[in-house]
Order: structure tokens, then sequence, then C-alpha cells
């Protein structure tokens, strides 16, 4: 099984600085930046149950987000982060200290045409 994780906001769904609170609106993870879970970025606990549930390696496996935060729980778990310029991308860029090896797009569609090479 191959497998591609993608950050949800300002990847695939639009970005929202209230973050999305509806489900009409779009709702995955119910964690609050203040709970401290680790399944909340840049916290692995989320990449870690994936691979635990679909029984796959997260080694190389490339990761989309736009956040630094989306990255650096990639790096942490040994996938293949990949910065999309959509969303808050640009911002994230233009801030620096990705992690190594970080490969950049314009948005989703670029890496999908780039994966599919």
């Amino acid at each position: 099984m191959k497998l591609i994780i993608l950050d949800r906001d300002g990847v695939i769904n639009y970005d929202s600085d209230e973050f999305i609170k509806h489900p009409d609106e779009w709702r995955h993870c119910p964690d609050t930046a203040e709970s401290q879970s680790p399944c909340r970025k840049p916290n692995p606990g989320m990449f870690f149950a994936v691979a635990e549930r679909l029984n796959v390696a997260l080694e190389r496996a490339p990761c989309v987000g736009d956040s630094l935060r989306d990255l650096q729980a990639a790096a942490a778990v040994g996938a293949y982060p990949i910065l999309v310029l959509s969303g808050k991308g640009a911002k994230t860029r233009s801030v620096g200290q990705l992690p190594e090896g970080t490969a950049v797009y314009p948005d989703l569609a670029a890496v999908a045409h780039a994966l599919c090479q």
C-alpha cells in the first residue's frame, strides 16, 4: 500500500484563521491547541496512528502541508516533508527553518503531478 498524508487546512480545504469549527467546514482533529495532545502537530502521534491503523511504514511517505508544524511532524517520523505555497505555505517558506529535504510546490496539483512522474 502506498501512503500520502495530506494536511487539511490550506492544502485540501480552505484555510481559516479561526480554524474549522463545524462539520460543514470539515472537522477532522477534535484536539485544540491547548490540549497538548500527542496527535496535535508538530507532535507526530497522528502519523503513528495512521501507520498502525493501516499497517504501513511512514519512512519516506510524502506528507503535504502548508505550515512548519506539518513539516516538523513529517520529519519526526522519517517521512518526506512537502510544503505547498497555498494556505499559509508562502508565509511558512519566507520564515524559513524548514526541515532538511523539504520539497516546495505551488499547490497540491503540482505535488500530485510530481509524485506521479
